[in-house]
C-alpha cells in the first residue's frame, strides 16, 4: 500500500513529457544541405572557373559554402526549436 504524500512522483514531475525524438529528419536535412553545397561547388567550378581567373572562381565557391551553412544553420535553430518547445501550446478547455 502507497502512502499518498501529496506530491507528484518523480516520473511525472518533469516539465516536458519525455519524448523519444527521431533524429532522421535532422540529419536527412543535414545530407540534403550537404548535397546542395556539392552542388553549388560544381556549378561555380564549371560556371565560373572556365571564363574567370582562380581569384573569381574561389570568391564564388566562398559565397556559396557561406550561403549554404547560414542557411543551413537557421534550418538546425528552427528544426531544433521545435522538438523540445519552450512555451506549451494553451489548449481550449
Amino acid at each position: 500500500d502507497k502512502k499518498n504524500t501529496g506530491r507528484p512522483s518523480p516520473r511525472t514531475y518533469s516539465r516536458y513529457p519525455r519524448v523519444r525524438t527521431n533524429t532522421m529528419g535532422f540529419w536527412l536535412g543535414t545530407v540534403f544541405f550537404a548535397a546542395l553545397e556539392v552542388l553549388g561547388m560544381f556549378l561555380v567550378k564549371s560556371l565560373i572557373g572556365t571564363r574567370q581567373g582562380r581569384r573569381h572562381e574561389l570568391l564564388g565557391q566562398l559565397l556559396v559554402a557561406t550561403s549554404v551553412i547560414c542557411c543551413w544553420l537557421l534550418w538546425v535553430i528552427v528544426y531544433m526549436g521545435q522538438m523540445k518547445p519552450l512555451v506549451n501550446p494553451v489548449l481550449p478547455s
